[in-house]
């Protein structure tokens, strides 16, 4: 099936892989993997794969957050 977007970019969809990036149990972005690269379906494999990463880059964004929390929270104290 071809999209208006697909139509407007020559670039078909043809498999998609999709997964939650959770930070304590919101949602803060999507992992999202766009036409297997040997044209086949994304396997049980690939979708686990993908769940891990994801929740790395979760725990990656969160402790982002925490970092970023510490250095203005210092800032405060240090002008103030």
């Amino acid at each position: 099936m071809m999209t208006i977007l697909s139509l407007q970019t020559g670039y078909v969809t043809k498999t998609l892989l999709s997964f939650p990036i959770m930070v304590r149990g919101e949602v803060v972005g999507v992992l999202q993997f766009v036409n297997k690269m040997d044209g086949l379906v994304f396997s049980r494999d690939d979708a686990e794969l993908v769940e891990h990463f994801a929740a790395y880059i979760g725990l990656a964004v969160h402790h982002a957050k925490l970092y970023d929390k510490i250095r203005r929270n210092e800032n405060k104290t240090s002008v103030g």
